[in-house]
């Protein structure tokens, strides 16, 4: 696990091999306007959420599992200003590997293949606390954007990698936005 301060995490998205462009306002993105997308409303029940984060992550991971990309744009928001929680969770998470930097610091992390565990950590705070980010599964082409308001906007320029995703989330009422 490796945190990534804001510079970091924009050489990290436009280094070769990352299918998605980088605005100037740290948004990522498709080239292709057309690209075709799919919108999910998380789920807010502790057990279903784990389900989501479970299912989702088995959909993109590769055999073997080949890490991800989580980078957090707004993190210190959550009900009842319990967003510290998350950060806890995170921080601590940082350091039992021999990371020291905070998430104010280096808000973006970078798994390796041997931290699938670590990956759905993250990913449950983001669901839980109503962080905005996104997720970049390493081997599936496909982009992930999490909102505050609990969607989640899944992206890619292969359908055939939509579908299967939309097709996994069925359970939690995907609905296509572009078609």
């Amino acid at each position: 696990m490796t945190s990534l301060t804001v510079q970091e995490a924009r050489r990290y998205c436009v280094q070769p091999g990352i299918s998605v462009a980088l605005s100037p306002d740290d948004e990522l993105f498709y080239e292709r306007s057309e690209s075709p997308s799919f919108v999910v409303k998380a789920p807010t029940e502790v057990r279903e959420t784990i389900s989501f984060i479970l299912t989702l992550v088995n959909t993109v991971k590769s055999s073997p599992f080949e890490g991800g990309f989580i980078w957090f744009h707004i993190y210190g928001v959550g009900p009842l200003n319990s967003a510290y929680l998350g950060w806890k969770v995170i921080e601590d998470l940082r350091r039992a590997n021999g990371d020291n930097r905070t998430l104010d610091l280096a808000p973006a992390q970078h798994f390796r293949g041997n931290e699938e565990t670590e990956l759905k950590l993250f990913l449950l705070q983001a669901i839980t606390f109503g962080w905005n980010g996104v997720f970049l599964p390493s081997g599936f082409n496909c982009l992930i954007t999490f909102t505050s308001t609990q969607r989640w906007f899944f992206h890619a320029d292969n359908k055939s990698h939509l579908d299967k995703l939309f097709e996994a989330l069925s359970p939690w009422s995907p609905a296509y936005e572009n078609e």
